[in-house]
């Protein structure tokens, strides 16, 4: 058996200037530097295991020769598993999962599962509520809407018994311009209110609904009702445009020839023929929820304004200039009767 030589005691017996000294020389030299890539670890292996032969003649006749590369290959062996161990410390690897971890990884995914739908639900319970409470004071805006368009008519109507019952009726318009205000005033009201209700509709549809990108089963229910509620303040604000024409009519039925008021139901007529176009855009709405017929809904009434309605001022200037024409003359009021009907939902629901 060899004899196990430690380090300085093999370089105590190799000599300086001595062949074995050259043998070492050379294989230390040959030793690389350990590859970062675990691909080159073979070539390591068979670099330590089979180095190249020295050009030098190697001398057997020593025993301390044969005791130092006896040492050197157990020191290369030792090498060896060293960068087995780095590379295998380094490089990923799948562990084989027990049984019973197994089982601790499941009741974690089913706890994690359990977490997740109560907070699920918990998130549709808050948002069913928050759409309950907006509904209700939705419901409580229109009926205040509806009480304000009722007593605007009923203004209306007392304004327009006062100008027909008035003894001798001046109807010069520069004698009556601060109640002809006032009832112009009127008819802006409504229409302002109905862009109002308009406005909050959409912010409702694109908050709640997405802007209808993409609509659940869930929430079709809620978007009709929502559109129902639009289509009465439509129709709520048509019935009071209808009867402004009205009052305006019986007025014209005894003084022919006054100009302004003929000009006042030209400007109602249009208006009245603008929320129809609404109504039965919201009603394609109603009945087929797109984006497209959102966007189309939103583009009929960006021309809805109460501009339409011509100010004390506008109805002087015609007057006055002779803008007068025939198109004023004949004026009827848009019919609903050839409209299709949708459903319209009180706003007490």
């Amino acid at each position: 058996m060899v004899d196990t030589l430690k380090p300085f005691e093999w370089n105590n017996t190799l000599r300086e200037g001595s062949e074995e000294i050259d043998i070492f020389d050379v294989h230390v030299r040959e030793i690389q530097p350990i590859p970062s890539k675990s691909s080159m670890l073979g070539d390591l292996w068979s670099d330590l295991d089979k180095p190249e032969p020295s050009t030098k003649p190697v001398l057997r006749s020593n025993v301390s020769v044969d005791r130092g590369l006896e040492y050197w290959k157990r020191y290369a062996e030792d090498v060896k598993q060293q960068i087995t161990n780095a590379v295998i410390g380094t490089e990923p690897f799948e562990p084989k999962i027990s049984e019973k971890e197994y089982s601790e990884d499941e009741e974690e995914n089913t706890t994690i599962n359990r977490d997740f739908h109560r907070k699920f639900q918990e998130q549709t319970k808050r948002n069913q509520e928050e759409l309950r409470r907006k509904r209700e004071e939705r419901a409580a805006r229109r009926r205040e809407h509806e009480e304000e368009l009722s007593k605007m008519r009923q203004e209306s109507k007392q304004k327009y018994l006062m100008f027909f019952n008035c003894l001798g009726l001046k109807l010069r318009f520069e004698e009556q311009e601060h109640n002809w205000r006032e009832w112009i005033q009127g008819c802006k009201q409504c229409i302002s209110k109905l862009i109002e209700l308009f406005s909050q509709f959409v912010s409702e549809i694109r908050r709640n609904y997405r802007g209808l990108k993409h609509l659940n089963r869930e929430d079709e229910a809620d978007l009709q009702t929502e559109i129902s509620f639009l289509l009465s303040d439509i129709m709520n604000t048509y019935n009071s445009l209808e009867d402004s024409f009205e009052q305006l009519t019986n007025l014209e039925s005894r003084f022919e020839d006054v100009m302004f008021n003929k000009v006042l139901k030209k400007c109602i007529a249009e208006s009245a023929t603008r929320l129809l176009k609404a109504y039965n855009t919201a009603g394609e709405l109603s009945e087929h929820a797109s984006q497209d017929n959102f966007q189309n809904l939103q583009n009929t009434f960006k021309g809805f304004t109460p501009s339409l309605i011509y100010s004390t001022t506008d109805l002087r200037r015609i007057c006055k200039e002779n803008s007068y024409s025939d198109n004023y003359e004949n004026v009827q009021f848009p019919q609903i009767r050839n409209q299709k009907s949708y459903n319209v939902v009180s706003s007490d629901v």
